[in-house]
């Protein structure tokens, strides 16, 4: 396929399922991207590994990886256009919006700079969905604990929830439910060896769903709702199995959230986590970059990161799917579910059903199926080392 003469698209993001979803959902509609993997201490990328790459560069931090933008893509006759794949490097490329965007087509809040970062503040959301009367689950009760105090909030109720304040300061895996304060002031000294400086502890909820509602925005959107079957870690996990939810009454909540962020000027992918809690739909989390959940474009054939990037540049979009309400649309995280059978929370014959259901996986993609196989190495080396507990 003869490829247009369009700007380019730049992918960043670490070496994580998340980039590599995109990079196909690119691929597949004949658009070949720019890759920027961050790797930290590593020294080679699965991702980097796909076919549909037109070239890669690798990382080791947030900010190297702007140089390598700014070094390779600056003053083309066409604006680059970029797209985030993690926390970090979307609030590294937010606090410095005022130097990149004469250069590239970036996403942001009204053009401002900063203000995506603001409302990565957990505290800030709540501020956010106040003023715009969406419910949050953390209004329930939140604390900010200084790690490096002794001192503990008094009306904290139990059980409790650990969390990063913003997402952009930990990851999911130190997300952890604590039923008393005993267990919680244990937590609280390996957060603080971890190097965190502070944490959210949020009120539980007894939650009777945990919903996706993952997309893009410009001047066309384009979106998927899903509902999480399964999940790994068992607490503060993310999702590893989950299917397409259909129902009407999600839906229009779902599009009171898009006219939401509509409003407050928003461009990019983002990846909004929900509650359903007793028929009322809470949001948990707003992340303003593109989703881990990227691959489910691949088997719904929503590619939304591919509608943000063709409509930023001008092109007729109308071709494209937008959305789905098709419930028999599965996605899975292999990497990350096959655990749910070593710890026996599903059946190897129950898994095996559901993976032949499932079109769209984090890793296996028939006609990309490189970095599937460097990945199961590294997981089955992973796993023989570790004795099972990976």
């Amino acid at each position: 396929m003869v490829e247009k003469n369009r700007p380019d698209v730049i992918i960043i993001g670490g070496n994580h399922h998340n980039p590599l979803g995109v990079v196909r959902s690119f691929g597949v509609n004949g658009i070949r991207p720019y890759g920027i993997i961050v790797v930290g201490k590593e020294k080679n990328s699965f991702v980097a590994k796909s076919r549909y790459w037109k070239k890669t560069w690798l990382a080791s931090t947030d900010a190297e990886a702007i140089e390598i933008m700014k070094r390779n893509f600056c003053n083309r006759a066409q604006k680059p256009v970029v797209i985030t794949c993690s926390d970090s490097i979307a609030m590294e490329i937010d606090l410095r919006l005022d130097e990149l965007k004469e250069q590239f087509v970036l996403p942001a809040m009204g053009n401002c700079q900063g203000a995506i970062a603001e409302l990565m503040d957990k505290h800030k959301q709540v501020e956010f969905c106040e003023k715009n009367g969406l419910l949050m689950a953390i209004m329930a009760k939140s604390w900010i604990v200084d790690l490096q105090s002794d001192d503990w909030p008094e009306d904290i109720t139990y059980p409790v929830f650990f969390k990063p304040v913003t997402s952009a300061e930990g990851v999911k895996l130190d997300i952890r439910r604590c039923e008393d304060e005993e267990a919680a002031q244990k937590y609280k000294e390996v957060l603080r060896d971890k190097g965190y400086k502070r944490f959210l502890l949020q009120e539980y909820i007894p939650f009777n769903r945990e919903l996706e509602f993952v997309g893009s925005m410009a001047d066309e959107d384009a979106f998927i709702i899903s509902e999480n079957v399964r999940e790994w870690p068992l607490t503060g996990g993310t999702n590893c199995f989950f299917v397409v939810d259909g129902n009407t009454s999600l839906q229009k909540s779902c599009l009171r959230i898009l006219d939401v962020m509509k409003k407050s000027h928003f461009t990019g992918c983002f990846d909004v986590e929900l509650f359903d809690y007793n028929g009322k739909i809470y949001v948990n989390e707003f992340n303003w970059r593109n989703t881990g959940n990227s691959f489910f474009a691949l088997g719904t054939n929503v590619h939304y990161a591919v509608i943000w990037y063709l409509s930023k540049i001008g092109e007729d979009v109308s071709y494209l799917q937008h959305t789905t309400t098709d419930t028999n649309q599965y996605a899975m995280n292999e990497a990350t579910d096959t655990r749910n059978i070593l710890y026996h929370r599903v059946s190897f014959l129950e898994w095996l059903c559901d993976w032949k259901k499932t079109k769209s996986f984090a890793l296996w993609f028939s006609k990309d199926p490189i970095p599937a196989l460097y990945r199961y190495f590294y997981l089955l080396r992973e796993l023989f080392k570790r004795r099972g507990t990976v």
